[in-house]
């Protein structure tokens, strides 16, 4: 009846979410600049506009392409031209059995809502407030929801019953 009662009070406490992540930086798209003296590069509003379009471009890429296994994105992710020119490319994170409390709160709605079913696949965005108020878009999230489960088990009641046998004796 406790634990009944805890559910009612937050039906997602003790559900577990599974899903893959790909972070995707604007900062990598990033192209021109100018250098200052001391080798400092700086961008230009339009490049950093520029980069993070390319950076959503990308993301939305992925997510139209529906792929619907952690495998599939993996490998999509692998062959993006930007993870062409790294050393070695960006992975996801796949997140197995995850508390909805551990799920970034940009993400968290997404990933816990109810109708969600493995292969759904969506962009959000990365942001960050600003000591001003005003938030920044740095990127984007690729989530590939891949399950859930809601901790609940079948329970079996089991009943026995015990009977104490009397029989005569004539051992003392």
């Amino acid at each position: 009846d406790e634990i009944a009662a805890k559910d009612a009070e937050d039906p997602l406490a003790n559900n577990l979410y599974s899903y893959s992540t790909y972070i995707m930086y604007a900062s990598d798209y990033l192209e021109g600049g100018t250098e200052d003296e001391e080798g400092n590069i700086t961008y230009s509003d339009d490049e950093n506009a520029a980069a993070l379009a390319a950076c959503e471009a990308n993301a939305k890429a992925l997510v139209d392409a529906g792929y619907t296994t952690a495998a599939e994105l993996e490998a999509a992710i692998a062959a993006l031209p930007i993870n062409e020119k790294a050393s070695t490319s960006s992975t996801s994170m796949n997140r197995e059995d995850i508390r909805y409390t551990s799920i970034a709160s940009f993400m968290r709605e997404w990933v816990t809502d109810p109708s969600r079913q493995p292969g759904d696949m969506t962009y959000l965005e990365r942001a960050t407030t600003n000591s001003d108020g005003s938030t920044t878009v740095g990127g984007y999230n690729v989530i590939l929801f891949t399950g859930s489960d809601d901790n609940e088990f079948p329970l079996v009641n089991v009943r026995h019953i015990l009977k104490q046998f009397t029989t005569p004796t004539t051992d003392p």
